[in-house]
C-alpha cells in the first residue's frame, strides 16, 4: 500500500503526516556502511539549488544543470511511493 493513500485528508493539521528530516545515500551497507551523502532537512521550505560557476569556461564541478536537483525531488517521490515520480523509460528500469 502507498504512504500516499495512507494521508489524512483533513484541512487543518497539527504536524504534517509524512516528515523527511534526514537523506543518507550509502555506497554500500555491508560489512560496514559508507555514506557518499547527508543531506539534512529542516522544517519549513528546503531549499534546492547548485551554484552556477563564475565564467563560461569554468568547467570543473558539476554545478547549475545537471547537479542532481530533479533526481533528488524523484528520489523522494519514489520513496514516498508516488507512481508517475519519473518518465516511463526511468520508472521501468526501477523494476528491472
Amino acid at each position: 500500500m502507498s504512504i500516499l493513500t495512507q494521508i489524512s485528508q483533513s484541512p487543518i493539521k497539527a504536524a504534517p503526516d509524512v516528515w523527511i528530516q534526514r537523506i543518507v545515500l550509502l555506497k554500500q551497507i555491508t560489512p560496514d556502511p559508507v555514506v557518499i551523502r547527508d543531506i539534512p532537512l529542516r522544517k519549513g521550505l528546503n531549499v534546492i539549488w547548485a551554484e552556477e560557476p563564475e565564467s563560461d569556461e569554468d568547467t570543473g564541478d558539476i554545478a547549475g544543470h545537471s547537479a542532481g536537483k530533479t533526481t533528488f525531488c524523484r528520489l523522494m517521490r519514489y520513496v514516498l511511493g508516488e507512481s508517475t515520480f519519473s518518465n516511463k523509460a526511468n520508472m521501468q528500469a526501477t523494476t528491472s
